[in-house]
């Protein structure tokens, strides 16, 4: 049986990886899901079958919100300064 590495730095570089899977996770359902829909209201009353309607409200609220929206072109700006969009 396999056994874990004593130390946070296993610890920290597990919780970095479920971080990023989550972070994925959330992009793919906006792409996926939420952009089928140009309504708010819509978007809150189609939930994907694997999300909980409550959570997926939430989410819905948070991606209509300010919040969002200033984070979202803040990172844009900074990769496009950045010239990370060029290969």
């Amino acid at each position: 049986m396999f056994k874990w590495p004593q130390g946070s730095h296993v610890d920290r570089a597990i919780e970095r990886r479920c971080k990023v899977w989550y972070r994925k996770w959330r992009y793919d359902l906006r792409q996926k899901a939420y952009a089928d829909f140009a309504m708010v209201d819509d978007r809150r009353k189609n939930p994907p079958k694997e999300v909980d309607p409550e959570q997926w409200k939430w989410l819905v609220n948070y991606w209509d919100s300010e919040k969002f929206r200033v984070r979202r072109r803040t990172l844009i700006v900074l990769l496009l300064r950045f010239n990370a969009f060029e290969y």
